[in-house]
């Protein structure tokens, strides 16, 4: 068993629109609740988990793609 990637662009776009509007709302929140410091902290909050959710679909999405066309070279071959 694996990882299952949409291939269709249109979720992916709606889903990063979705994620965009997330994080918008909880730092608004975070602004109106703990004033600026509390929206700054939410803002480096939400870039070092953004690096780190980007550097990992970096390495894990094209490593799942990579072994999806294996698989299929593997089971077209039999």
């Amino acid at each position: 068993m694996g990882f299952a990637f949409s291939e269709d662009k249109r979720c992916n776009k709606r889903i990063i629109i979705t994620l965009v509007f997330i994080a918008t709302a909880w730092v608004a929140l975070a602004g109106w609740v703990d004033g600026i410091h509390g929206a700054v902290n939410w803002i480096a909050t939400l870039l070092v988990y953004g690096f780190i959710a980007v550097a990992v679909g970096g390495v894990i999405v094209p490593a799942e793609k990579e072994r999806k066309k294996k698989i299929e070279e593997q089971w077209s071959d039999d």
